[in-house]
């Protein structure tokens, strides 16, 4: 109720469809800070009171019942569980009478207008002074017209209050998870860079998935929505400019967003007193590993956006295509990366030999879902509109014509390096290393204790010494005995 209520509340105090971003950020703060919380024991009145959905609530409640309990007893309403729902529904109720009470139709849909003045030259050139302007639209003007459109873009977002609530959520979050890491009985590690890169995956990268899904199609779509394209579709700048420096302006931001992770933890650990900076581990893991996870998640939503060509629908598709995966891989158990787009190994960092034998896969993996990252902005630029006729039959005519220009057919050469280091992906993970599906694994378990389920109950010989002599190569990660 308190969901619906404030999104309500907010369309009608600001006639403002985009604030619902800040009002979804706002819960989901309080909702992912009891989470935060919910980690010592010590807080967990706190936890239960401000958890606007009662799932932490919940859970505390039934936290020592037996699953017999779980599935036979009704959980009583009392406690902090009653308080819980008696602060957020009586919340729920203040913005939906607050709304009630400020709704007009003559507000609602009133426009405001701005008074232009216009500005007088007090000297004019005379007009047989005036030189005869030659129209140019070589390559120099097209790059020039790039680099201008870029900056609009990057400037675009940079000053959304609704992209700066959101950021401000995420450096929240960012800042408490450096500051505490993973406490054992309330007892943090030190500050390690390799432990600070681990732990920026806890609720930093949520926001950032939020960032780019919403702001990649609010780039793509903000001509329309703001009524330009009338102006802007009729200037002499290719369509293919047009796209580049959309994408261009969203790849910045994914820099900010790789960077600000690097300016916390150099702060937090300055102001831990410890000095032990590992400059390394933060580019390496900034801009070799999270910027390209980053730009393939932008070059995926930029294709679905591409094609969608509706903002909120493509909104919906982008978030589909990662629920599904999801999906798929924690209740249907797919799990194998090369099939999930830009998932990649699991790795963690080492303060003796670094990524040690983690590096090579990411670095495969990395250049496997950019290439069909880039691949599938390109190929899909085809259905890019411009102007005021954007009917699908309209646009598939306009995007055989576009299959001769050079961006689909420099395509198909992503593709074939997809393909290729995919190849070379899977015979390294099925063959050589010998991957087992979850069902496999199974399997292979059952058979284990169906071949020795009859030595079960006999005497086992016990070994009394062992003399091994082995050359071990932690590198490699072998070993020869």
């Amino acid at each position: 109720m308190v969901g619906w209520s404030l999104f309500f509340a907010l369309i009608i105090f600001t006639r403002n469809i985009r604030s619902i971003y800040s009002g979804g950020i706002v819960i989901f703060i309080a909702y992912l800070l009891s989470n935060f919380l919910a980690q010592d024991i010590e807080n967990k009145d706190l936890v239960q009171l401000i958890d606007p959905f009662a799932l932490n609530s919940f859970d505390i409640q039934t936290r020592y019942l037996t699953p017999f309990e779980q599935n036979s007893f009704l959980l009583s309403v009392t406690g902090n569980l009653l308080w819980n729902r008696v602060i957020w529904v009586g919340v729920g109720l203040i913005f939906f009478i607050a709304s009630y009470f400020r709704f007009s139709f003559t507000y609602f849909f009133q426009t405001t207008q701005k008074k232009l003045s216009e500005k007088k030259d007090s000297e004019t050139a005379p007009v047989g002074l005036l030189k005869r302007v030659m129209p140019d639209f070589t390559a120099d003007y097209q790059w020039k017209s790039f680099i201008t459109l870029t900056k609009i873009e990057i400037q675009n977002v940079l000053r959304d209050v609704y992209f700066r609530s959101i950021l401000l959520g995420g450096m929240i979050f960012l800042i408490l998870d450096f500051w505490i890491g993973i406490t054992i009985y309330s007892v943090s590690n030190f500050p390690s860079t390799s432990f600070l890169m681990e732990y920026k995956g806890y609720d930093y990268l949520l926001f950032v998935f939020i960032i780019i899904v919403f702001f990649t199609g609010e780039s793509l779509h903000r001509d329309k929505s703001t009524g330009y394209s009338v102006i802007n579709d009729t200037f002499p700048v290719k369509d293919g400019v047009v796209i580049a420096s959309k994408f261009f302006g969203m790849a910045f931001i994914c820099v900010v967003l790789t960077t600000l992770p690097i300016i916390v933890g150099l702060l937090v650990q300055t102001l831990k007193g410890y000095f032990d900076y590992n400059i390394p581990v933060y580019l390496i893991d900034s801009y070799l590993i999270s910027l390209p996870d980053f730009l393939q998640m932008v070059m995926l939503v930029f294709a679905v956006h591409l094609v969608v060509n509706n903002k909120f629908a493509g909104h919906a598709a982008a978030i589909g295509i990662w629920v599904v995966m999801i999906i798929l891989r924690n209740f249907a158990e797919y799990d194998f990366n090369l099939f999930f787009f830009s998932y990649k190994p699991s790795y963690t960092w080492s303060d003796m030999n670094g990524l040690g034998h983690f590096a090579a896969p990411l670095i495969w993996f990395n250049i496997y879902w950019t290439a069909w990252g880039i691949f599938l902005v390109l190929f899909f630029s085809i259905f890019f509109s411009r102007g005021i006729e954007d009917s699908w039959k309209s646009r598939i005519k306009t995007a055989k014509t576009r299959l001769r220009n050079p961006a689909p057919k420099l395509s198909f050469a992503f593709l074939a390096i997809a393909l290729l280091s995919g190849a070379y992906i899977f015979n390294s993970v099925v063959y050589e290393n010998g991957y087992l599906t979850s069902e496999e694994g199974k399997e292979r378990l059952v058979a284990y204790e169906q071949q020795l389920k009859k030595y079960d109950r006999i005497p086992q010989p016990k070994a009394t010494k062992v003399n091994i002599k082995a050359d071990l190569y932690p590198m490699e990660r072998n070993a020869f005995f």
